[in-house]
């Protein structure tokens, strides 16, 4: 579909030809911001705080939707800044959709056309087509994994051992979690929340009718998994939680 995306020379939303006329997901509202923290980062070795903006802002929080903690967003600083923007939002879309798959096929139980089926209506559809540069997908693209490897625990029946069979998807689970945390737009945390609450609800039942001796060992593996990743993703949490706290003053 876009070509210039492939070959890293641009995004779908840059210039006038593929412009998608929506200036809330154009890229430029996040490339300021993820150049002060390419800049923090590489020069003063910090992501927390930067006086390159006013009179200074916290990137945590002012910079939020740029996902300072994202682990995508780490991994791609490294990329040169006229191929950040291709190259990260290439990147998430993959992980959309080989999460996608996984879940479609692996858990839901769909065959290889429907999951491919599963993919083309959901990870490549045009919603998330019309909000690519948003970190929106962020979110998704991080949930469809969270949710993938929780289920994937919930659905061991066998003896639940961190340092066995379940140790990469306790691993991917923490990672994942971690993810959503940080995606730099918390309505999608709340969706995932919400979708993961309904079911993962069923798929427990299940387990427990098929397998009740595990369902505590299963219980422990995601309570260990959630507090480790929320103590990775604290910093961003913090700062998320003053600035809404310095906003509602405001009001």
């Amino acid at each position: 579909l876009f070509p210039d995306l492939v070959s890293l020379v641009n995004s779908p939303m840059f210039g006038t030809n593929l412009t998608l006329k929506e200036a809330i997901v154009s890229k430029w509202v996040f490339i300021p911001n993820l150049k002060i923290l390419k800049y923090e980062v590489f020069n003063n070795h910090n992501f927390l705080w930067s006086n390159l903006k006013g009179l200074g802002m916290p990137l945590l929080a002012n910079g939020i939707q740029v996902a300072p903690m994202y682990p995508l967003t780490l991994i791609c600083l490294l990329v040169p800044d006229p191929y950040f923007w291709s190259v990260f939002v290439t990147a998430r879309w993959l992980i959309l959709g080989a999460g996608s798959y996984l879940l479609a096929v692996r858990c839901f139980g769909l065959g290889t056309t429907g999951g491919f089926l599963f993919v083309l209506t959901f990870a490549f559809g045009f919603y998330e087509l019309r909000f690519i540069n948003h970190p929106f997908l962020n979110g998704i693209a991080g949930g469809v994994w969270y949710l993938f490897f929780l289920l994937t625990i919930i659905n061991s029946t066998h003896s639940v051992n961190l340092f066995g069979r379940n140790f990469l998807p306790f691993i991917g689970l923490t990672i994942s979690a971690y993810s959503v945390l940080t995606c730099g737009f918390p309505e999608a945390s709340i969706c995932i929340a919400t979708i993961t609450l309904l079911t993962a609800t069923v798929f427990a039942c299940r387990t427990i009718l098929v397998s009740p001796r595990t369902i505590f060992r299963i219980l422990a593996t995601i309570i260990l998994s959630h507090v480790l990743a929320l103590c990775l993703a604290a910093p961003q949490l913090f700062a998320l939680v003053e600035l809404l706290s310095l906003t509602s003053d405001k009001f």
